[in-house]
């Protein structure tokens, strides 16, 4: 499902004159997320975006989340003000195309992804795979277009401020 959003998001990316690039084209590629990070780095990309979905014990919990590193990371700090205004621009766009619940940014020194990251960098948590509804709305045509532009409207407005 990640990879079904990331090439959609790319195809709709680069019909908005972005160039992007991918850490992966199928799902027979095993990549640790150091070596994705890794790559972003060395690809000449200005911006790393992960796209995962999420799973919770609590069946309830629904919507959207994005992941970025603390203010005092030991590791990137300097990316924290980028990373946090791509995070929330991302989330903007998809609670103005989707009626998803924002949770807003939780912010962390624990992922290898972020930490490794030179660029600002955001893991974008589209979903709960643990909740009946959100999984059902990740599968639909209409919320799973409407999910792409908003993604792609966000990281429009990021760039445009």
């Amino acid at each position: 499902m990640n990879l079904s959003y990331a090439k959609a998001l790319k195809a709709e990316l680069e019909s908005r004159g972005y160039v992007v690039t991918l850490t992966r084209e199928d799902n027979d590629v095993d990549i640790s997320n150091q070596s994705r990070a890794k790559f972003a780095n060395s690809s000449g990309a200005t911006t790393f975006i992960r796209i995962q979905m999420n799973y919770s014990a609590n069946k309830e919990l629904s919507g959207v989340m994005a992941v970025t590193m603390t203010s005092d990371s030991p590791y990137n700090s300097e990316l924290y003000s980028d990373s946090n205004a791509l995070a929330t621009r991302i989330l903007q766009g998809v609670t103005d195309k989707t009626e998803a619940i924002n949770h807003g940014i939780y912010e962390t020194n624990e992922m290898t992804a972020i930490n490794w990251s030179n660029i600002p960098v955001v893991v974008i948590n589209l979903g709960y795979l643990s909740n009946e509804q959100d999984e059902t709305n990740l599968l639909d045509e209409n919320y799973f277009n409407d999910m792409v532009l908003g993604i792609a409207d966000g990281i429009d407005y990021f760039y445009d401020n």
